[in-house]
């Protein structure tokens, strides 16, 4: 007999307001940070690690900007960058001991993150994807890559982009935006009850990527590129005379969002 899709729907959710009785919570902590290193690897890295976390998600763009690099994948560029993350994590904060979890690298695009070593049991399903923008979405001169996992029960999404450059090209940034959104898919592995399995298909189907509810955390940061609706020179001055809401009011991405073109259903850390 099969079970109608409001059966279905009331099972689940009697289910899941159930939690609370079979679910231990467990608080933890993640930082994640962006930087545009312009083709540098330097021990400024070190800053982008002021505090111990659980969790640590590292996005950068410009890793290289080689010509060759734009059409062919370097492991070794990759591994370098894996090392000289881990290096700097290691002495920023010396006392806590992490493990590399997931990297991934597309032409200037990298992503890693990093793990406490009492935590890697709890984490399963590890999955690295890409997305490039560039001409006819071959050359990623600009796109995103992705690290998606479960930390636990929780499936996290976690997110590095670059974005179109220049002032103008705001329509441009949202149609990366929405490329990046419909291409980077995950692979489905969902783990449960036949029973729950098929609710679960009947309710959620599809891929496993930015709009499916498994999806509890995504975290998306980068070189969105989107500017302040002034010329620079205006900008400059307005820094150091105009309370910090004048900016942000003529803040691209906010504008953007508010329009519900971009980043609508995301909030700003």
């Amino acid at each position: 007999m099969k079970m109608s899709n409001n059966f279905k729907l009331d099972w689940l959710q009697r289910r899941m307001s159930r939690a609370r009785d079979w679910v231990k919570p467990q608080e933890l902590s993640l930082l994640a940070v962006s930087w545009n290193v312009d083709s540098r690897m330097t021990q400024e890295l070190d800053s982008l690690f002021p505090t111990p976390a659980d969790l640590v998600f590292v996005g950068l763009q410009e890793v290289t900007m080689a010509t060759e690099a734009f059409m062919v994948q370097d492991s070794l560029l990759e591994e370098q960058w894996n090392m000289a993350i881990a290096t700097a994590l290691g002495r920023a904060q010396p006392i806590v001991k992490y493990c590399l979890v997931q990297s991934k690298l597309l032409v200037g695009l990298y992503a890693v993150l990093f793990a406490r070593e009492d935590l890697a049991g709890c984490l399963s399903q590890v999955q690295a994807v890409s997305a490039a923008c560039g001409l006819m979405g071959m050359v990623a001169n600009k796109g995103a890559v992705a690290i998606g996992l479960k930390v636990q029960q929780t499936p996290l999404i976690l997110i590095s982009s670059h974005l179109a450059a220049h002032f103008e090209n705001v329509k441009r940034r949202n149609q990366d935006y929405a490329l990046i959104r419909r291409s980077l898919t995950f692979s489905e592995q969902r783990v449960g009850s036949p029973k729950l399995m098929e609710a679960l298909s009947t309710l959620y189907p599809g891929p496993f990527n930015l709009d499916y509810p498994d999806a509890a955390i995504t975290v998306w940061l980068g070189d969105l590129n989107y500017r302040i609706a002034l010329p620079g020179e205006e900008v400059r001055a307005l820094v150091t005379t105009a309370p910090n809401e004048a900016l942000l009011h003529l803040d691209q991405l906010n504008h953007e969002r508010e329009q519900g073109r971009a980043f609508a259903d995301f909030l700003e850390a």
